[in-house]
């Protein structure tokens, strides 16, 4: 009677070992997940010229559906810009303010926002290319092409 019992008991020790192992198992996967989980995002770059000639400071930014903010590249010197974006199509503003040269774009916000700070003087690039609802821009980002996106601006 005693092996049948101990025969009963090793089973249930086994069973509940099985589901104990199985039950981590699907917690580890849900906790740390089953891959990166993350999408490819894929660069993006261009060159930003105004007036003919390159607009060599502010910033370029990419608007995903419903105006959503998706990334923001600062120009440099030469006119170049750079950024990550996940494949879809985006509105594109271009912001530049004289007078901030040598200025980041969070700097920018910053010192407009500061209390008592002087409004920031009005805009270089024409006026409809800094919000995403006029901006007359917009590029598809893919997963097959090479995604620069040369801007002229009158």
């Amino acid at each position: 009677m005693n092996s049948i019992h101990d025969s009963i008991s090793a089973r249930r020790r086994l069973r509940g070992f099985f589901w104990d192992t199985a039950l981590f198992g699907l917690a580890t996967a849900i906790l740390i997940g089953c891959g990166t989980g993350k999408p490819k995002v894929y660069e993006v770059q261009g060159h930003v010229v105004l007036e003919g000639k390159p607009l060599p400071y502010g910033t370029v930014t990419f608007f995903g559906p419903r105006g959503k903010l998706h990334d923001v590249a600062e120009i440099d010197a030469d006119g170049n810009y750079r950024l990550q974006a996940l494949p879809g199509t985006y509105r594109v503003g271009v912001y530049a303010h004289p007078g901030y040269e040598n200025r980041s774009s969070s700097a920018l916000y910053e010192e407009g926002n500061a209390p008592g700070a002087t409004p920031l003087p009005g805009p270089i690039v024409p006026e409809k290319y800094n919000h995403f609802a006029s901006s007359p821009l917009s590029y598809e980002v893919t997963a097959s092409a090479e995604n620069t996106f040369d801007i002229t601006l009158p």
